[in-house]
């Protein structure tokens, strides 16, 4: 009985230590849920404070593009004075129709002359032309004159020279040859009596030594023998050199000799006599072709004057038949007019005006002329009747000086300055008025640039130093983050929305372009694009 008890004692104690642990791990069990859930709760205010605290940016990628640009400015329109009324000289103007401002029509009258003073220079002309055709016929007849002078004064004198003197060389050369003959004839017949009068010396000294003749006798005959010898020896000896061309014959042809050189030196003489006037004769023969070179080309300027007389002339008699009056040759404005009625021409008057054809003169920055060439297109504001034209750029710069005659507009040389430019340019089309003022726009693409960022993302510090914002990831005891990196850049150019640079990105780096607060390096920020948000 006793054991029972205790083991029923024990099986309660047991169930009741079981049932106490068991609402202690319940117990425990709740407080780690409710402490879950607080940490739960904390951490979804943590991350609505982190939002709400935290920069939120949108980003961008540097791109490779060219810039877009729109230049505007304003200007002025101008007519070209393309067109001049003709006023002549000397005559007294009756009535003038027109007055600067004035618009005309092709044909409207401008301006009338006194009949009578057309009269007068009309005739004046006509004698003037008349006068001109006969210094033309008379330079003709003084050219032919001149040329019959020069071929009827030919001298033959040096030529006939050249020939005598030929003649006195051939006659003289031929005597010399002559004499040679001659002379070598003379010398073997010298050498064959020589030779007979030695061959009779020692036939005789023979005779005498065969005929016992006295000793005085032989010896006396042996010294003729021997005088006949060398006389024989010395013609054979001449002759030998007649025979073998070795002779020398100048002293016995001295005078010819010296007749020859005497006649050569007169054939030389006249040759270069010759010479020299056959030089005169080509230099003369040059002046020649010159001067009717001269005479030619005075003769087609004085033809041409004629020509322009006669324009002159029948202008005048046009004038006249229209009883003086001076038309307009084609609509336009008149920009200029100092005619006045009774006035004398004096050469100095002048009617201008421009025709349909007007031309624009703008000023933009010097910055922005850099970006513009002759030939790019000029878009104009809407004319008075609606219509827009477009002009093309002649010339970028100072005003044209060929343009100062032009009224209408005021030159604009005053408004170029150092930090202004001035461009100009013909209006094709459109009906602007004479010296309005109108606003133009120029479009404008660049070259491609290897690097472009939005023109948000530049900023500014300092004397022009540009830096962008990028993105840079970093770990923390949160894990990666995103923070604000500050990267100097130059800007080579930029539009109103792109800017230029030349910098260190990359193409993977993220360049800020807005930011819902202000940043700067080091902050921790937060991308959102899209309606994407990303850590």
């Amino acid at each position: 009985m006793h054991k029972i008890s205790s083991k029923w004692l024990h099986e309660l104690f047991n169930r009741k230590l079981e049932k106490r642990k068991n609402s202690i791990g319940n117990h425990a069990g709740r407080l780690f849920i409710v402490f879950m859930v607080i940490m739960f709760l904390l951490t979804i205010l943590s991350r609505i404070a982190d939002s709400l605290t935290i920069p939120k940016v949108q980003v961008d990628k540097v791109m490779q593009k060219s810039l877009d640009f729109n230049i505007k400015g304003s200007g002025t329109i101008g007519g070209e004075a393309n067109n001049f009324a003709k006023v002549l000289t000397g005559i007294r103007v009756v009535n003038v129709y027109v007055k600067q401002g004035d618009v005309v029509k092709k044909g409207d009258s401008l301006f009338q002359y006194d009949s009578n003073g057309l009269k007068d220079q009309l005739d004046t002309i006509k004698h003037e032309i008349e006068q001109m055709k006969a210094d033309i016929e008379k330079s003709k007849l003084n050219e032919q004159v001149q040329n019959y002078q020069n071929d009827s004064s030919q001298d033959d004198t040096a030529a006939s020279t050249v020939e005598t003197a030929k003649r006195e060389i051939a006659d003289t050369a031929q005597e010399i040859e002559n004499q040679k003959a001659q002379i070598s004839n003379d010398k073997k017949n010298e050498c064959e009596n020589a030779k007979k009068e030695y061959e009779r010396a020692k036939t005789k000294l023979e005779s005498l030594k065969n005929n016992d003749a006295s000793s005085g006798e032989i010896q006396e005959q042996q010294f003729a023998v021997e005088d006949a010898k060398q006389t024989y020896e010395k013609a054979k000896d001449v002759y030998a050199k007649i025979v073998n061309q070795t002779y020398d014959f100048s002293n016995d042809l001295k005078d010819l000799t010296t007749q020859l050189k005497s006649s050569e030196q007169a054939l030389a003489d006249a040759q270069n006599a010759l010479s020299k006037l056959e030089e005169q004769k080509d230099k003369q023969k040059k002046i020649e072709s010159l001067n009717n070179q001269m005479t030619n080309l005075d003769n087609k300027v004085a033809q041409s004057k004629i020509v322009d007389k006669q324009e002159e002339a029948d202008e005048i008699q046009q004038l006249i038949d229209a009883n003086g009056i001076v038309t307009a040759s084609e609509a336009g404005t008149v920009l200029e007019c100092n005619l006045e009625s009774g006035l004398v021409t004096t050469g100095v008057e002048k009617l201008s005006f421009a025709g349909n054809k007007s031309y624009f003169k703008g000023v933009i920055s010097r910055d922005d002329a850099k970006k513009i060439v002759v030939g790019d297109k000029i878009e104009l504001e809407e004319d008075q009747e609606g219509n827009s034209s477009s002009v093309i750029i002649e010339s970028i710069g100072n005003p044209s000086k060929s343009r100062e005659n032009a009224e209408g507009m005021e030159q604009q040389s005053d408004q170029e300055s150092e930090e202004m430019t001035q461009l100009s340019g013909k209006i094709t089309d459109g009906n602007y008025k004479v010296g309005s003022n109108v606003n133009f726009s120029i479009d404008k693409k660049s070259k491609v640039y290897v690097q472009t960022v939005p023109i948000q993302a530049l900023h500014m510090e300092g004397n022009e130093n540009y830096f962008v914002l990028v993105t840079e990831k970093k770990e923390t005891i949160l894990g990666k983050e995103l923070f604000v990196q500050k990267i100097e850049v130059t800007v080579l150019d930029k539009d109103y929305k792109t800017a230029a640079i030349q910098s260190s990105l990359t193409s993977d780096n993220q360049i800020i372009v807005n930011s819902s607060k202000n940043i700067s390096a080091g902050d921790r920020i937060r991308i959102i694009n899209n309606d994407k948000k990303t850590d």
